[in-house]
């Protein structure tokens, strides 16, 4: 095909003259780069004002003035915010569980009162059969008691309405006999007398007659004996047995009544056991299957056909797509920034191009349990709704949450690593045409990588974001003793104290206000105190004036070599060596009495469960603060009280 810009063969330039001018044109691409690269050069060499500092040295920022965002960043998992758990509600009949013999597919959508799952059944089918046995028995052992029962009432009406009332009757005829007898004993032994006086009858027969009186007469007195002790004691024991047995025959009925009511209950339990064999969806959703791991990533529950479930364990969950969730977990040092209601962006992995907003809901108050081989650093579950959740999400997907903590439309703001600390004081470098020149100011909000400037700073002047490697070579402000700067402190304003007193983040640590306000201060304040007190090899124990002496600038290397000692002891060896030192009494905790006059004022904070001394655990974790502030600050804005380190 031919070209679209073809010349005659007699109108064509020469080869050699087209190369001569490519040679050229390359020759003036190299020169130009060469020149740019030399004024480069030069430009970064040269001293920058008359500090006569190289500009190597140097790594500068230009103020500027915008919109201030702290956002903080973390990865969760989606998932329901109404999630239906389905349980397995089959008693266990032994230490395995009970067997999955059927099981919808994991993702199927199922409608309310759809079959999900078939549990294993026949263990209860057995059980139930013998159940049903001992029902029988316990019946027949209640109509035996209630035989039993009417027998007993029946003999006690039989005693009152017929034993006792003929026993009373034939008691009254041979009463009745005896009173007749005795009758008719006296009126022969009446009659005889009378024959007896005109010699009738002899004395014998006269004494027959008068000894028939008398046994007429005890015959009488047996008779009516008879009647009151079968009416005042027969009577009341016969009932008083009677009563017994009817109290006992219902006793045993109740008895096997309640055998009866237990054993049809278990029954009728085992039937409900069965029935729950066979798991219905309470509502409609996705079938998601519970499957756990353990502390090592072992898969601890699997949910699939022929698995053991155990009583109340989660089989499946019903996520309802329409409300859905990120559960987030959000580090301990930036934790106490998040709060319910922020808003939140959302951004999934599976469908990148796309942005969701959400907010907080909930922020949980303890930590998640940490795994075997997890690091002590705890995380927070945090859930973030998702507002109109689009199609095709589903629970377990990735996806990144920013949440807004603060925003700011237009404040002077600098990288963090700008900022240092210096006699209780936040400063600046700032480039004049002089060289460098500290510059107090007044900080306020701070997010990982800017601080806002409310004092201090204009809007395009340059600032070194490596002020701590130039630190020794400015003149910096005299450093006051500690009664001094407790007596500027006190003049000061208030709001003054409180905004040049707070913390400076590092990228790391970007979050440490909820221990400043817990403490009424800055968190590490103490630290400074207790390293600026802690000797040194080669120097007496108890030299008051090595805080003293941090303002001098001789003294700045050694304070270097002090706090580097320091920090490589550790946290742990650093707090070691503290309570070597100032632990009087050796009873492993720290008095106040036992501290230096220059930290005493900080034991309130070091104190946090407030029992009126510190102990190891305590200043070891003050210490594993600040070296985590420290670490992150990057030599930049170190930690508020890191002053004389």
């Amino acid at each position: 095909m031919p070209s679209s810009r073809s010349y005659p063969r007699s109108a064509r330039p020469p080869l050699v003259t087209r190369n001569r001018r490519a040679v050229a044109w390359g020759g003036m691409l190299v020169l130009l780069v060469l020149l740019a690269g030399a004024g480069g050069l030069v430009y970064f060499f040269l001293p920058l004002g008359g500090d006569g500092q190289a500009r190597a040295d140097y790594l500068t920022h230009h103020v500027e003035r915008g919109k201030f965002l702290y956002e903080v960043t973390e990865r969760g998992e989606i998932e329901s915010s109404s999630n239906v758990e389905v349980r397995c509600e089959v008693q266990s009949r032994n230490t395995g569980g009970t067997a999955i013999l059927e099981i919808v597919p994991e993702g199927t959508y199922v409608e309310k009162r759809e079959l999900i799952a078939r549990l294993d059944k026949s263990a209860l089918e057995n059980e139930y059969n013998q159940q049903q046995i001992t029902c029988n028995a316990s019946n027949a052992s209640v109509i035996q008691a209630q035989s039993a029962l009417a027998t007993a009432q029946i003999a006690r009406r039989e005693y009152l309405d017929g034993t006792f009332r003929q026993d009373e009757q034939i008691l009254l005829g041979e009463i009745s006999v005896a009173e007749e007898n005795l009758r008719r004993a006296e009126d022969y032994a009446g009659y005889s007398q009378k024959l007896a006086a005109k010699d009738f009858v002899t004395q014998l027969q006269l004494e027959a007659d008068l000894f028939a009186v008398e046994k007429a007469k005890m015959d009488l007195a047996t008779a009516k004996t008879k009647i009151e002790v079968m009416r005042e004691f027969t009577k009341a024991k016969m009932l008083t047995q009677l009563e017994a047995d009817i109290k006992i025959a219902e006793a045993n009925l109740a008895s096997n009544e309640n055998v009866k009511r237990l054993d049809e209950e278990k029954l009728a339990l085992i039937q409900a056991q069965i029935d729950k064999c066979e798991i219905l969806a309470p509502s409609a959703g996705q079938v998601v299957y519970a499957n756990s791991t353990d502390r090592r990533g072992d898969s601890e529950v699997v949910i699939q056909e022929g698995a053991l479930i155990r009583e109340r364990q989660v089989i499946v969950r019903l996520p309802d797509p329409k409300r859905m969730q990120v559960r987030a977990k959000i580090n301990e040092a930036r934790v106490d920034r998040v709060k319910e209601g922020q808003p939140v962006v959302i951004q999934l992995d599976a469908f990148p191009e796309k942005k969701l907003l959400g907010k907080v809901r909930r922020v949980d108050d303890y930590p998640i349990p940490a795994g075997w081989f997890s690091s002590t650093v705890k995380e927070y579950a945090t859930y973030v709704d998702i507002i109109d959740p689009p199609d095709g999400l589903r629970p377990g997907m990735t996806a990144q949450v920013r949440i807004e903590i603060s925003r700011m439309p237009d404040v002077i703001q600098v990288p963090v690593q700008a900022v240092f600390e210096h006699a209780k004081r936040h400063y600046c470098l700032v480039r004049t045409a002089k060289g460098l020149e500290p510059r107090e100011v007044k900080i306020g909000t701070t997010n990982e990588k800017q601080v806002v400037i409310q004092e201090g700073l204009s809007e395009k002047e340059i600032v070194l974001v490596n002020p701590r490697a130039h630190e020794d070579s400015v003149a910096m402000p005299e450093v006051p003793t500690l009664p001094e700067r407790q007596e500027q402190i006190a003049a000061r304003p208030t709001n003054e104290v409180a905004s040049n007193e707070a913390e400076v983040p590092s990228s790391k640590t970007a979050s440490s206000s909820k221990t400043e306000e817990s403490n009424g201060g800055t968190a590490d304040e103490p630290l400074v105190q207790v390293e600026t007190a802690r000797p040194v090899a080669g120097r007496a124990e108890g030299d008051d004036k090595a805080g003293e002496d941090d303002s001098a600038s001789g003294d700045r290397a050694e304070r270097r070599k002090r706090r580097e000692e320091m920090m490589a002891m550790g946290p742990a060896g650093a707090a070691k060596a503290m309570f070597e030192q100032f632990d009087a009494d050796h009873d492993g905790k720290l008095t106040e009495s036992e501290l230096p006059e220059q930290m005493r004022q900080f034991s309130a904070s070091m104190d946090t469960n407030k029992d009126g001394s510190i102990d190891a655990a305590e200043l070891t974790a003050a210490m594993r603060r600040f070296a985590a502030m420290r670490a992150g600050a990057g030599g930049g804005a170190p930690p508020a009280g890191g002053a004389g380190l």
